[in-house]
């Protein structure tokens, strides 16, 4: 590298290549070696990633998301419906004192409290069911590279989510069938 530490005046000696600050720009290399066949490729400048499931991470990770607030939603709805039919058709604390102060309406309210309940709950099952075959179907996919660990996790988390689609199944039935239990005997 040459340097001029002389007075000002008449311009130093011309610049070699190597007295470059800059490295130079990957066209130039990519130009010198064109045009030098001894020189060696440049570096690359990124190298790609490694192929991922066919369906995609995003889609994945949306679907997920989808499927946990599902299942929140319908967690939320299966509470207010028990709390529901708890609070509205469960006797009020005058009837035990005094049973002629209960009125006649009591009947027809814990009815009304017990069909909203069931529709509560018929949501709320719904939504738990729905969560779970979502992440069953879309979100439970293996990737080409998972240990053996990730593999049981995922076998355990599909069972899991299967299981909890058939009860959900079966909770509805039970739901369905049941539907006239609670009617009083002789209806008018």
């Amino acid at each position: 590298m040459k340097l001029w530490n002389g007075p000002p005046g008449p311009s130093p000696a011309p610049f070699d290549s190597d007295d470059r600050i800059i490295p130079p720009h990957p066209r130039e290399g990519r130009m010198a070696a064109a045009t030098n066949p001894s020189a060696s490729p440049p570096p690359p400048a990124w190298t790609p990633l490694p192929p991922t499931s066919s369906r995609g991470g995003m889609l994945n990770l949306h679907v997920s998301s989808l499927a946990f607030w599902a299942r929140a939603l319908g967690f939320l709805l299966l509470f207010v419906g028990t709390l529901v039919a708890v609070a509205f058709a469960s006797l009020p604390g005058g009837c035990f004192a005094s049973p002629p102060n209960c009125g006649t309406g009591f009947a027809s309210g814990a009815a009304n409290a017990v069909l909203s309940a069931r529709v509560l709950w018929t949501l709320g099952l719904f939504f738990v069911g729905a969560g779970a075959g979502f992440k069953l179907h879309w979100a439970l996919s293996r990737s080409s590279s998972a240990s053996s660990d990730e593999v049981r996790v995922l076998i355990h988390d599909r069972w899991f989510n299967g299981l909890l689609v058939i009860l959900t199944i079966v909770l509805l039935w039970f739901l369905l069938s049941g539907a006239g239990t609670f009617l009083p005997n002789s209806l008018p």
